[in-house]
């Protein structure tokens, strides 16, 4: 084979792996279609007075081109949960990618985003895939994908139980898991905002704190007791709140959000915690029957700190996937 037909062979295989790639790609990734009720995502670790770009592939099969056939909103919500309409917009029969650029409130905690159907005569909304980025950090995040293929994978498994036989790509389960007191001198803090706990090895938060698991017991029907333990590695200065989240996938879980909010108070405050001490604490939490993704840290809030500045510890802390049944 001369050089000129090898070089021409090299080219049809480029192409034709390049359209069995798009052709899987095409079948994989399956759109999320929207008829007659409102698709909402509430994202969670907002920046307050930032200016982020919802950005989204979209598909309208609007039949009355005179007439609206989906709205897009956003909102802010405070941690009072009250809502503000940040921006909108209108779509007649759109078909490719859109974005949508909003500034958060100087108390935004969450963002709502809702993607609503201005009639059932127009037809479905398909949306393929949606991210928020963060146009001054230049830092972005998918916040929309077919969440309802996740939830049947999820529900193939007990997740008090077999976590051997997970796919932790996909997601993470609680890893229900206390560790010893041993002597951890050489945990470097992670730089990661947030870092997941997978009963291994205790997380250094900000070289403060040292978090030394999780373990999770269902009490009786929408309730469980979650214990946590830390031990003190240096002195605080700041009295933290515990922010703990729970968030699902299937938005028929909880009545009004896609993020239970159980954020509370410590009983010893950390600025009185001591060096080298170990710390207990446990929190019954109460919700509707399903799959929750807890994450949580120590944050204090502006509104309550001394100098109007909001402090946290890192990175956050991921705990995974738990069913309250």
């Amino acid at each position: 084979m001369n050089k000129k037909n090898k070089i021409l062979l090299l080219i049809s295989l480029i192409l034709l792996c390049t359209s069995i790639y798009v052709n899987v790609v095409k079948k994989t990734i399956k759109p999320i279609v929207i008829k007659k009720h409102s698709f909402k995502r509430v994202v969670e670790d907002i920046q307050g007075n930032t200016v982020y770009d919802f950005r989204y592939d979209i598909e309208c099969q609007g039949k009355n081109q005179e007439k609206p056939s989906c709205q897009i909103n956003i909102y802010a919500i405070n941690v009072r949960e009250k809502e503000t309409l940040l921006n909108t917009i209108r779509y007649y029969s759109p078909k490719g990618t859109g974005n949508l650029v909003f500034k958060t409130l100087k108390d935004t905690k969450f963002v709502r985003v809702e993607i609503k159907p201005t009639s059932n005569l127009q037809g479905s909304i398909k949306m393929m895939k949606a991210e928020l980025i963060d146009l001054e950090r230049e830092e972005s995040r998918v916040i929309m994908v077919n969440y309802k293929y996740l939830s049947k994978l999820i529900e193939k498994y007990d997740v008090f139980n077999d976590i051997s036989k997970i796919d932790k790509s996909k997601y993470t389960l609680f890893a229900n898991s206390i560790l010893p007191d041993k002597n951890y001198k050489n945990l470097e803090n992670s730089n990661k905002e947030s870092t997941y706990f997978d009963g291994q090895y205790p997380i250094n938060l900000s070289d403060k704190i040292l978090f030394l698991g999780s373990t999770i017991e269902q009490i009786n029907k929408n309730k469980v007791k979650i214990k946590f333990r830390f031990k003190c590695i240096d002195k605080l200065n700041i009295d933290y709140v515990l922010w703990f989240h729970g968030g699902v996938i299937d938005t028929k879980t909880l009545e009004r959000y896609e993020i239970k909010n159980w954020d509370h108070n410590l009983p010893i405050e950390t600025t009185e915690w001591e060096i080298g001490k170990i710390y207990e604490h446990e929190k019954t939490i109460t919700s509707n029957p399903g799959q929750y993704y807890l994450k949580f840290g120590f944050w204090r809030p502006a509104k309550s700190s001394e100098d109007g500045n909001e402090y946290r510890l890192f990175p956050n802390i991921i705990l995974g996937w738990i069913q309250i049944k």
